[in-house]
C-alpha cells in the first residue's frame, strides 16, 4: 500500500528568491499562479500588506528589537500560514494599545524563518520592492488580476 507523500510548502522567501532570479515574465507570471493553496494565501497577504496604502502598520519604522530564529527552513514552531494571521492585530485600525501591536509583530517576527521576518519588516515599510526588484504591481496584476484593486 502507498502512502500519499507530504507536501511541503514553500517559504516566502524561497518563492521571492526564486522569483527574482526568472529572467522571464511570464515564467514570473507562471510561478505565481502556480503556487499551492497556502503558499498563495501567505504571499498575497504579504503582496497586498506591500501595496495597498490603506494597509497601514502602527509601528516605527525598521526592525524591533527581536531574535531571529534560528531552526532550518520549515522546522518552525508555528506554520507561517497561520502565524502570518497576527498581521491584522498591527495594524492602525486594528483598537489596541500601539504596545500590544508591537509586540505581536515582534512575536510574530520570531515564530518565522529568519529570512520570511526581513520579509515582513520590509512589507511593513513598503520596502519589499528594494530587496525583490521583480516584485512589481505589473507582474502582480498579470498573475492574480483581482488582487490589487484598479486605482
Amino acid at each position: 500500500m502507498k502512502t500519499a507523500k507530504k507536501h511541503i510548502s514553500r517559504l516566502p522567501h524561497e518563492i521571492l528568491d526564486n522569483l527574482q532570479k526568472e529572467r522571464y515574465v511570464n515564467k514570473r507570471v507562471k510561478l505565481l499562479q502556480d503556487l499551492d493553496k497556502d503558499e498563495s494565501f501567505v504571499l498575497k497577504t504579504i503582496i497586498q500588506c506591500q501595496f495597498l496604502d490603506r494597509i497601514q502598520f502602527d509601528m516605527p519604522e525598521g526592525a524591533p528589537p527581536y531574535a531571529p530564529d534560528t531552526m532550518p527552513a520549515g522546522n518552525q514552531p508555528t506554520p507561517i500560514r497561520k502565524a502570518i494571521t497576527a498581521l491584522l492585530r498591527c495594524v492602525k485600525d486594528y483598537n489596541a494599545p500601539q504596545v500590544k501591536k508591537e509586540q505581536t509583530f515582534i512575536n510574530l517576527l520570531e515564530s518565522v524563518h529568519a529570512k520570511d521576518a526581513e520579509i515582513l519588516i520590509a512589507m511593513k515599510d513598503k520596502k519589499l520592492h528594494e530587496t525583490y526588484s521583480v516584485l512589481k504591481e505589473g507582474l502582480i496584476r498579470q498573475a492574480w488580476p483581482n488582487l490589487l484593486p484598479i486605482k
